[in-house]
């Protein structure tokens, strides 16, 4: 009962839960001699390969399940970066290093805080204090999401509701910066109402170089920022991003408001013109924020797609030709028409054996081995992505050619191999081959193709040489190319 009148109080925001220390089981490196500087610009390192390898649209959307799965984030981001921030010591760093540390730790402890939870919001507002909820352990301290921004990257000073982060003594203020009105276009909160995901490097020591390049990287990104805030509705009224309301103050200065501030930001001269309106009183504008997590999108799921499952093996010349010759030749317009579940297995045995699991394959062990890399990219990559990767390894017509096909493809392949040599591999290949076994009829032959789970076996030579034409006879939706 306690649990439960608790858990209400903390959704109205009565009652404040501890926070959470993301890495507060994480032993110390206490020995580690590397200083400050180095683990500061290590910070930009690990969110540039987040960024670079886990993002679409320029940073805005993040695929948090491809990035849960990665080594990454399981053997980097969870092993020694949480080891090292419990002995970083960012006094020792300069004010422009302090920064971009921040920055950094904030979108980081943002994205992790994400992945802790047991499912992913739709909405990050779902999330009861989920700025003040999470927290990484940093040096002697402990830091939430809203004590980086606000007691950290604004200087301690009050929030929207007037709350001071930091009280008199505490020592955390030592660590505090200077406002800098730029960081709100740097600080990615989850939501796609907040500015895209970006790294950050100093690289100015002191602060004196009038241009340095982490100067231009965070007034690239509050340009960005400006230049999307603003939104103009059919009924010409104005739609703007309500953290440029809540933090106002932080913007303004000596401008008489901050819709002036946006017209000078914002290069589209419409817009321009409308926020110049706007501040004579002579055009309406509302503040909104759109709190959607900024996930990938599932793919479509809909009536109209047709389902289909591929049983396949990673050296079957029968699988080759038809992946090769039907469906890959015909994915641009088949992925609009199917929802694609592959399971490479096929005529292989599995018999788990104490914390093992061993498995013989119908063209042998490279095949096996096949057949896990194969699993590994269906159960981390989409479907695209799938198809992609797939098709490239039997072009080469290796099991082994999955490094050169990570590469041409856009993955990862240390992820991917790492998955596919561990007990991960095994698992999923053993999950395939149960499913393999439910097929009914049996499978006898390979590659099989079912629809919305179903196959006839005198009609599964008609949909290996003419795959397009089958689905195009089941699809109910518009035809893109039937």
């Amino acid at each position: 009962m306690r649990v439960y009148v608790l858990s209400l109080l903390c959704v109205a925001g009565i009652y404040a839960q501890p926070p959470i220390v993301l890495n507060e089981l994480a032993e110390p490196i206490e020995d580690l001699d590397i200083s400050a500087f180095v683990i500061a610009y290590a910070s930009g390192g690990l969110m540039e390969k987040v960024v670079d390898g886990y993002t679409e649209d320029n940073g805005r959307i993040l695929a948090y399940k491809s990035f849960g799965k990665s080594r990454l984030y399981k053997q980097t981001i969870k092993g020694p970066f949480h080891r090292i921030l419990p002995v970083l010591d960012p006094g020792e760093l300069p004010q422009p290093w302090r920064k971009a540390l921040f920055i950094n730790l904030y979108n980081m402890l943002t994205i992790e805080s994400l992945l802790s939870l047991e499912e992913l919001p739709k909405q990050i507002i779902e999330v009861p204090q989920f700025s003040s909820r999470y927290a990484y352990r940093v040096g002697e301290y402990t830091f939430t999401l809203d004590e980086i921004k606000d007691g950290i990257l604004r200087g301690n000073a009050p929030d929207a509701n007037g709350t001071v982060m930091f009280e008199d003594g505490d020592p955390r203020t030592a660590w505090s910066l200077p406002l800098d009105s730029r960081i709100h276009g740097a600080l990615s909160c989850g939501a796609k109402g907040c500015p895209a995901l970006a790294p950050f490097f100093p690289d100015d020591t002191y602060g004196l170089l009038p241009i340095s390049v982490f100067n231009r990287k965070l007034n690239e990104a509050v340009q960005r920022f400006c230049a999307e805030a603003v939104v103009i509705e059919e009924d010409g009224s104005l739609s703007i991003n309500s953290i440029f309301e809540r933090y106002e103050s932080d913007f303004t200065n000596d401008k008489a408001d901050i819709l002036q501030v946006l017209s000078e930001c914002n290069p589209n001269p419409r817009i321009k013109l409308a926020l110049q309106e706007a501040s004579a009183g002579i055009k309406n504008y509302s503040f909104e924020f759109d709190w959607d997590l900024n996930n990938v999108a599932p793919p479509a799921q809909t009536s109209e797609l047709v389902n289909v499952h591929l049983y396949m093996e990673s050296l079957c010349p029968d699988t080759r030709d038809f992946v090769l010759e039907q469906l890959h030749r015909n994915w641009p317009v088949l992925k609009n028409m199917v929802n694609l579940t592959i399971i490479p297995f096929g005529k292989a045995t599995a018999t788990p054996d104490g914390n093992s699991i061993s498995f013989q394959c119908q063209h042998g062990p490279n095949e096996c081995y096949g057949n896990k890399v194969q699993s590994c990219v269906v159960d981390m990559y989409n479907v695209d992505q799938q198809v992609e990767f797939i098709s490239c390894m039997f072009e080469y017509g290796s099991a082994y050619s999955g490094s050169k096909c990570a590469k041409r493809v856009g993955l990862e392949w240390e992820d991917i191999r790492a998955c596919a040599d561990g007990p991960e591999g095994d698992q999923l290949l053993y999950n395939n081959g149960v499913k393999t076994q439910n097929l009914r009829p049996h499978l006898n032959f390979v590659p099989t193709v079912t629809f919305e789970g179903k196959y006839k076996r005198h009609s599964l030579r008609q949909t290996l040489y003419n795959f397009k034409a089958e689905v195009c006879k089941r699809y109910s939706g518009p035809e893109p190319g039937c």
